[in-house]
């Protein structure tokens, strides 16, 4: 298979997981210029393609550049159909968008904040702004939760691109803010992370699989 164009996406990167478990998992094959995040996002031949100078970021053959995670990866979901990872209905299609907007903006987005907070990455601490981000991360991971509740897959009868969101974000969530008590309130989440991210074509790019004991948090400098 020829390569579809080149990819800004390093594997080991929080925003980039789901790009590249949709590479995986669809079979596709990409370029992969020699990258360091914060020096080459930051030259004019980067900026020339992608002017906001953010990762994961794509140039394809034909000279379109895309950003956003999300949009990259839907893209190559549809290059490759056989996949399944786009369901053929519009319908199915639209609540496969809908899974990964909720899950990348209420899960990903507040266990990322968490992450931050706890590293005094914003200022000073404050234990109330801590807790309204993890109840909003907490209440989609249970909305979430409750789908899965007579359900293998978030939409339809096998593995989407809504899964593999998922599972990209529970791969952070689990190792940094989910921890033992609260794995135990959302099993369906965490049964469905285990499948997905021992699935053969991605089992080496989730690697080995981080459980938090306890949730982290902040620690006072003092």
């Amino acid at each position: 298979m020829a390569s579809i164009g080149s990819l800004y996406a390093p594997l080991g990167h929080l925003r980039a997981r789901t790009v590249n478990s949709t590479v995986a998992y669809a079979g596709l094959k990409v370029d992969r210029p020699v990258y360091t995040h914060f020096q080459d996002n930051k030259k004019s031949d980067f900026l020339g393609n992608f002017p906001h100078g953010k990762i994961p970021a794509f140039r394809s053959n034909s000279g379109v550049s895309i950003v956003e995670g999300a949009a990259i990866a839907r893209y190559f979901a549809a290059l490759a159909p056989e996949s399944g990872l786009l369901p053929k209905s519009l319908e199915d299609q639209a609540l496969v968008d809908q899974w990964c907007h909720l899950i990348e903006t209420e899960v990903f987005d507040n266990t990322l904040l968490t992450w931050f907070i706890c590293q005094g990455k914003f200022g000073p601490y404050s234990k109330e702004t801590h807790d309204i981000v993890t109840t909003r991360e907490r209440r989609a991971i249970g909305t979430v939760n409750q789908h899965l509740e007579d359900k293998t897959y978030l939409v339809g009868d096998r593995i989407t691109l809504a899964d593999l969101t998922l599972a990209s974000a529970m791969n952070f969530a689990l190792a940094k803010t989910l921890d033992t008590e609260g794995r135990a309130k959302y099993p369906n989440v965490v049964k469905h992370f285990e499948m997905v991210s021992t699935e053969p074509s991605l089992k080496e790019l989730f690697g080995k699989i981080e459980y938090a004991e306890k949730a982290i948090e902040y620690q006072s400098p003092n």
